[in-house]
């Protein structure tokens, strides 16, 4: 904390980058951040940053909003409703095609998606025009449905499901499949007989980039600084998942209300985690002398930050 303050006095926050009440005593800025419903295992910086109190050590105070559409978060960035959503790659993309003002600033999870089946079901094609549930339209799970439909060359029914309500509809056959992110697949694999994940993500989209960190590109030009502590908390929370996953496990499961197994299978054998590399091109050196520049290098480079950045994804 005392290198914070530190930083902060010397960078100006408070008046200079319109930052009134980051790391200022006693006081804490309000963050709203979204995130998608039951995701935590892909969102570990959400449940691990409240619990580990990186929150607060960066000056916020979290308002959390759970999202069950993802397009809904993402229009709530747009118009500033949102300042930091939790979300899948997919509606982040459709939602800039739209020319909304939305903007990727870091990574979560690598894969952690799977179409899982009931026990009659063998390959793809058995699927042929039979119901399979989704998350929605926008979402990642939908785009990996429709893709694995063009593949195989195989029509489906399309049903968009919540991502709660994946087990109820498969055991009482209202759906044969369901293409739904971790750790839903493993309650439906888990919870019912014979059921099992057929396709991962990563069998049809190697590498998949499945949740991002988004914003709005007038929020992040406004608070850069607020944009940067936002990310070295993932870059921790990431380290923290990666060097205790057990502990992170206990911790994401109780945040997320389901049993310890199921998370921990979910987490083991299907959730890729990141390196912790972020996407995101800082602005928070813009306009800034050169001392000041090699400050928030020095400070990135002391919390584990990494500014890499993927041009087609990062703030331009």
């Amino acid at each position: 904390r005392r290198d914070v303050l530190k930083t902060a006095a010397v960078l100006g926050l408070g008046g200079v980058v319109g930052l009134p009440n980051l790391v200022r005593g006693a006081n804490l800025r309000e963050i709203k951040v979204g995130y998608q419903l039951g995701a935590q295992l892909h969102q570990w910086m959400y449940p691990l940053g409240k619990e580990k109190k990186l929150y607060e050590e960066a000056g916020f105070a979290i308002k959390g909003q759970e999202y069950a559409s993802v397009g809904i978060m993402a229009q709530h960035l747009a118009v500033n409703e949102m300042d930091f959503g939790l979300m899948g790659l997919t509606a982040v993309m459709l939602a800039k095609a739209q020319g909304s003002d939305v903007v990727i600033v870091g990574t979560q999870n690598q894969g952690g998606s799977a179409l899982v089946v009931a026990p009659e079901i063998k390959k793809f094609e058995d699927l042929k025009n039979l119901p399979v549930g989704h998350t929605g339209v926008g979402a990642v799970q939908h785009a990996l449905l429709t893709q694995m439909t063009t593949k195989f060359n195989t029509p489906v029914k399309m049903v968009t499901v919540k991502p709660t309500d994946m087990v109820s509809f498969a055991k009482n056959g209202e759906v044969k499949a369901v293409q739904v992110y971790e750790p839903f697949a493993a309650m439906v694999s888990m919870q019912l007989p014979g059921w099992k994940r057929l396709i991962l993500d990563t069998d049809i989209l190697p590498g998949n980039q499945c949740c991002v960190i988004a914003t709005s590109k007038s929020f992040a030009k406004k608070h850069p600084d607020v944009v940067e502590q936002f990310l070295i908390v993932n870059v921790k929370t990431t380290k923290e998942i990666r060097s205790n996953p057990e502990e992170s496990i206990k911790i994401i499961a109780k945040a997320s209300g389901y049993e310890e197994a199921i998370t921990a299978d979910a987490y083991k054998l299907r959730s890729v985690v990141n390196s912790g590399h972020q996407m995101v091109r800082l602005l928070s050196v813009v306009g800034r002398t050169d001392s000041q520049r090699q400050l928030v290098r020095d400070s990135r480079a002391s919390s584990g930050f990494s500014a890499g950045c993927r041009k087609a994804l990062c703030i331009q």
